[in-house]
């Protein structure tokens, strides 16, 4: 008895000193540190100095009461994407085709963001318009002697048409302009707007972007959505690529896909969406007659015609590699899946 009444004497004071409010009577101390605290006026920056705009971090994201996985619901875990496999010992790239240029880099979105707005600093270009969410940075007007009126820049930052990557585009707006016209080619500026130009921008994150560094941006994280293409097959067991995109986009993907290949372009008719192609870049020939087991003699005297034909359709445009006189259509159809899973590879 005297033990269990002497440690219910060392509980009471111990309660009593930590002031926790259990003893009636016996002041809390607690809420003293809850009491605001009278606060300073915001800081006042000179007239010549101008906030830097700074990434919020670590985000609470919202979450709707409908997300919640309830006990019995099925829930599945979504696979891991694949990342691009471009074969690149470079991790930026300068892309163009006829009337597209961007900079291919393989990192994702959120982490090239930041590296962008580093080059735009590094360059003393004022931005008025940042906007991570959306991937799009418009400068302010400089004076260009050339044209005779003010010039803005804007650069557009989205996942590249499989996870993991990132394209570029630059564009450039005149004050007498109402839309904005894409950047393409080394158009010589006037002193001032040099860095207007994308192999600029190419140059210096080539230079200065290193692929151990991780840091990202939580506002651009939404920019990556993962991969948006995949090879499948029609009910006639045909091969097609599906590429997420519209025709302009997956129009210029291709060719510089094709030239990874090292797949010799013969031709192109944009308005019909025909890439004429080397049959003998295509179809590897393996073992002698492999053409002559394809195709009726009467054509084994030259590599038939191919070509792939791009063709829009309902969230973007499909694939085929087709070809003239084909006779064993199914020996053509396996080496057009394994030609198209090649070419979507090298997409980006």
């Amino acid at each position: 008895m005297g033990k269990w009444m002497f440690s219910l004497v060392v509980a009471a004071l111990i309660s009593i000193q930590s002031g926790c409010g259990i003893i009636p009577g016996v002041r809390d101390h607690m809420h003293d540190y809850q009491v605001e605290q009278p606060r300073t006026k915001p800081l006042e920056l000179p007239d010549h100095f101008e906030l830097r705009v700074v990434d919020e971090l670590l985000i609470i994201p919202e979450v709707s009461r409908d997300t919640a996985i309830f006990e019995g619901s099925e829930y599945k875990m979504p696979r891991t994407q694949p990342l691009m496999t471009v074969k690149s010992k470079e991790t930026v790239l300068l892309r163009e085709s006829e009337t597209d240029q961007w900079v291919l880099v393989l990192l994702p979105p959120e982490e090239v963001w930041i590296k962008l707005l580093a080059y735009f600093e590094g360059e003393q270009v004022h931005l008025v318009d940042i906007q991570p969410k959306n991937g799009i940075v418009i400068s302010d007007w400089v004076s260009n002697t050339h044209v005779g009126e003010p010039v803005r820049v804007k650069a557009t930052v989205q996942e590249g048409i499989r996870a993991g990557i990132t394209e570029i585009r630059l564009f450039r707006q005149t004050k007498s302009q109402t839309d904005w016209v894409q950047v393409v080619g080394n158009v010589e500026g006037p002193k001032g707007v040099w860095k207007f130009k994308l192999d600029s921008i190419h140059e210096v994150l080539a230079a200065s972007i290193d692929p151990a560094d991780t840091a990202v941006s939580f506002l651009a994280r939404n920019l990556s959505s993962g991969n948006r293409t995949h090879v499948k097959q029609t009910k006639e067991r045909v091969p097609l690529l599906f590429i997420g995109t519209d025709f302009p986009r997956a129009w210029s993907l291709l060719a510089p896909a094709l030239n990874d290949l090292e797949v010799k372009i013969e031709d192109k008719d944009r308005s019909a969406g025909r890439y004429y192609l080397n049959a003998l870049n295509v179809i590897p020939l393996e073992k002698p007659g492999f053409f002559a087991s394809m195709f009726s003699s009467a054509n084994t005297q030259k590599p038939p015609s191919i070509w792939l034909q791009v063709k829009p359709v309902e969230g973007g445009v499909q694939v085929l590699l087709e070809i003239e006189n084909v006779e064993n259509k199914e020996e053509f159809n396996e080496q057009a899946e394994t030609f198209l899973k090649d070419l979507e590879s090298r997409l980006g």
